[in-house]
């Protein structure tokens, strides 16, 4: 099914979890997916605000031109998600103990994000963005950081 320029606004998802559809610009505000599967999920030009994300399961889900913003994705592992097209930008969020290891993530902006722990390794960081975020025991091993910010 395939759902376009809707808005969910103050969802639980954390146990009737989100169907297997495709969202096109859709809006998700103050929604939460903790502990969820968003597996094989399609969310095209869609936007999170203040949304809870911790834990979520993201196998061969699909971010394409993705912005959270002021969310929480704490102990997401982006490398389980369709690579193709993946496009995510986060401002003010809180991604503590995610990994994007061996992920080609060029371009990325993170904006003022809490990235503590975050497990870089290997991956493929060129002309990324990390302005006034925190990267407290993030780790960076064998990461392309080419004109990083």
């Amino acid at each position: 099914m395939y759902i376009e320029n809707q808005t969910f606004e103050n969802q639980d998802y954390s146990e009737n979890h989100l169907p297997i559809w495709e969202y096109e610009n859709c809006i998700f505000k103050e929604c939460n997916f903790s502990h969820s599967s968003l597996s094989h999920v399609q969310f095209i030009d869609c936007e999170f605000q203040s949304c809870n994300l911790t834990m979520v399961q993201t196998f061969a889900t699909k971010f394409q031109n993705i912005h959270f913003i002021e969310s929480k994705l704490l102990w997401v592992d982006f490398k389980n998600c369709n690579e193709f097209l993946f496009e995510v930008r986060f401002t003010k969020s809180n991604l503590e103990l995610a990994s994007f290891s061996g992920m080609k993530i060029k371009n990325t902006i993170f904006d003022a994000c809490e990235l503590k722990e975050v497990n870089f390794t290997g991956a493929d960081c060129s002309w990324a963005c990390f302005s006034y975020s925190q990267l407290d025991r993030a780790i960076f091993q064998r990461t392309k950081l080419e004109n990083a910010d």
